[in-house]
Order: structure tokens, then sequence, then C-alpha cells
């Protein structure tokens, strides 16, 4: 090979180099871009903060898909849209998941479970206590967030844990329930109960306040569908006494239990006004299942009230008016909580996070809720928490069963001001 094929060689290959090193430099670069900056064909652009929402049976879940998805989503998401635009890398929205527990403790636990393995771990849930207590042992081994709205009972009164509940405890509740009873001139009680430790714990602190005689406490099994042994049993005790009342410790399961309350079967019983909890206020289930029976003993129970600020405020008026204009169904206090309680953790993740990678920690949050809650002031009025993540003390209304316009329906029928310890009934 002479010289000039030698160097026009050289040349070549030297060339052949040089292309092959700029191709390499152009791989290194792409694949630096596509790692820093997502594409939309690869990673999506927008990076989701999923709440996971346990309804606690069917018909509620329904009603939380158009609280959340149509109302309270779009409200944060509005809000997270005006913040600057480097606040999160990459882009942030928020996201609910509704679930229904189907009134399952067992079910609820698994819902809780899933959520955990989909990276889901801020959770609004336990609407009633033995739906937070079934979870709340995986939910603090596992670095999970809950907020109840609506669990009350004082065995989840708890220091330190992960559930945080935007009501108070059963202790101001009992106050209640001791009032109207007072109020009332009842002198002899029956009280009726499920069988658990909410409704346990009511009592015993119930049995230390109350100025009159209780004649007997009839138990039923959680679970139970056939009353009519607790029922004739309860119209033994209830029986000659004179200033008589029956208390009723129960879930949704009232409304059967109240439908075979007959004046035949049980005259006792059905000529004296009864009482009840927080768990039997504005129950559905009651004015399917047993309207008249209610009307007729009226089931007196009292349920944590807004205060008159918080009801007369532009702010709740606002919520209140989209909720039943959508819905057509009351803007109870609970469905006012599940929104605090979204926005709660949804504050609590702005606060607390920079990158949302891979999903957010709810451990990280458990510190600072407590601060975040005390500066909110929500559509349920201030959230500032006790010592035990529960809500402050507040005034409780007292709703019932009756007839309005010869309809059977829910009815407020005074309210209980904790101050004074005092009961103002309604005309």
């Amino acid at each position: 090979m002479n010289e000039k094929s030698l160097r026009t060689n050289l040349v070549n290959s030297h060339q052949r180099y040089r292309k092959i090193l700029v191709l390499i430099s152009l791989l290194i670069i792409l694949s630096q871009i596509l790692f820093f900056i997502p594409l939309s064909w690869s990673v999506p652009p927008v990076k989701t903060i999923r709440i996971g929402v346990i309804s606690p049976y069917d018909e509620w879940a329904y009603w939380d898909e158009i609280l959340f998805k149509q109302i309270v989503e779009p409200e944060i998401n509005n809000y997270i849209d005006k913040l600057p635009k480097d606040r999160f890398t990459p882009k942030t929205k928020v996201e609910f998941i509704i679930e229904s527990a189907g009134y399952d403790p067992y079910k609820n636990l698994e819902i809780v479970e899933k959520f955990h393995e989909d990276g889901v771990n801020l959770l609004i849930g336990g609407l009633y206590t033995y739906l937070a207590a079934s979870s709340l042992d995986y939910v603090n081994s596992h670095g999970m967030i809950m907020i109840s709205p609506g669990s009350a009972g004082t065995g989840l009164s708890i220091e330190g844990d992960n559930l945080f509940r935007l009501v108070p405890d059963d202790v101001g509740q009992v106050n209640a329930i001791e009032e109207m009873l007072h109020s009332k001139g009842v002198a002899n009680l029956v009280i009726i109960q499920c069988d658990d430790d909410r409704a346990n714990g009511i009592v015993d602190v119930l049995a230390g306040t109350y100025s009159g005689t209780i004649l007997g406490n009839v138990k039923y099994a959680a679970g139970a569908s056939d009353f009519t042994g607790c029922l004739t049993q309860a119209e033994s005790m209830i029986t000659g006494h004179t200033d008589a009342g029956v208390l009723l410790l129960s879930y949704n399961e009232a409304g059967v239990l109240l439908a075979s309350l007959t004046s035949t079967d049980y005259p006792g019983l059905s000529s004296v006004e009864w009482f009840g909890s927080d768990g039997t206020a504005e129950l559905p289930e009651i004015l399917t299942n047993s309207p008249d029976q209610a009307c007729n003993v009226k089931l007196y129970s009292p349920m944590t009230a807004y205060s008159p600020e918080t009801a007369s405020s532009s702010k709740h008026q606002y919520m209140k008016n989209l909720f039943e204009d959508l819905t057509g169904f009351p803007f109870g206090f609970y469905t006012a909580c599940e929104v605090d309680a979204g926005w709660l953790l949804a504050l609590g993740v702005l606060e607390t996070q920079s990158r949302l990678n891979p999903f957010v920690d709810g451990q990280e949050i458990v510190a600072v809720l407590p601060d975040i809650a005390s500066r909110y002031y929500g559509y349920s009025g201030w959230c500032k928490l006790n010592a035990a993540g529960d809500r402050a003390p507040g005034n409780y209304d007292i709703h019932g069963y009756g007839y309005v316009d010869g309809n059977p329906t829910f009815v407020k029928y005074g309210m209980y001001h904790t101050a004074s310890n005092t009961i103002t009934w309604s005309p």
C-alpha cells in the first residue's frame, strides 16, 4: 500500500472514530435528559398525593364519592395550582380513593393493608370506634396516619399514636346523655346496648354520674339481627316503674331493633321516651326500617355540634349549600369533619414534603398535625386537638326522630351546652 492510500485510510478511520465518539456523547446526554426530565410516555409529569377514604358502609361511600371527587379534590388541587411552580418536583395534585368497609372491622383492616401495599399511607376512616380500633395497630406500626371524622370511644384516647379524631371523646357525650335524662325526669333507666368496648365505656362513665336508678342492662352481641330476646328482657325490667326511660347504645342495627318494638308486644318500652348516643343520631337505617317506632319514642341522641360562629360563617355556608345542592342530603357535622380531614392531610404533605418520591410517609406528618390543626379553622369549626389527638370538647345537638308535615324524619330537639352543663330544648 502506498503512502497516499495509507494516509487516506487513516483519515477515514479517524473520522469514523470521531463519529462514534459523537454518537456516544449524544446517547449519554439523551439518557441524562430522560432521567431528569420525565417524558409523557414514561413517567407522568404530575406526582399524585393519594389519600385513602374508608367509608363505614356502601351508602356512605356513595356520598363520599360525590363529596371528595366533585368537591374536595378539585378545591384542594385548585389551591395547589396557586403555589409557586417550583414548590414540588414534579408538579403535584391530590387524589382521593374511596372504599367501603361494609360495617366489617376485618374488611376495614384489609382495606388499610391494601392501601399501604399500594403506597397510600394517608387515611380518612374509622368513622365508628370499632372500625378505627380494628386497624390502629397496623397504622401505627407501618408509618401511616389516620384521621377519623367520627370515632369518640374513650378507649382510643391515646397519646402518641397515629390516629387523630375530629370529634371529642365520649366523656363529653356522657355528660350530655346524663343531662338529657335528668332534664326529662328519667329516674328509672333500662339500658339496651351492643356488647362492645365503646358502649361498655359509656355505661361505665354514666354509672358514676347518673342520679337515678339503673334498673338493668341488656346486652346483645355485635352483629346480632334478632332482638326479640333483649326486648323481652328489657320489657320485664321496665314494667311497673314510673318516670322510666330507655338508653339505647347501638349503631346501624338500631333500625332492625326498633322495627320489632310494637306496642302490643312491648307496651312498657313503647310508652316511654328513648335516649341514645351519637351512634343513633340521624341513622338512615332507622327511617328505612322503623320510622314510626322511632318517631314514637323520639330516641334523643347527642351529636357534636357546630358552634354558632361556625354555622353562620360564609365558609361553612358555602360548603353546606354546595354539598346539599349536589346530593340533596344534609351537610352534617361528620361530613364537615371529613372535608377538614382531607384538608389537614393535604396541608400536612405541603408543609413537610419537598419531593414526593416514591410516596408520602405518613409518619412524617404525625408530629406536625396537631400544630396544623391548631391554626386551621375548617368547615366544622376550629380543629384544635388535645394531647390525645382528639378534638377539644364543644356543644352537642340533640337529634331524634319525629313527624314533619306527616312524614317521619330527622328532628333537632335541642342543644347541650358543655360550659354550663345545661340543655336548651327546642319549642
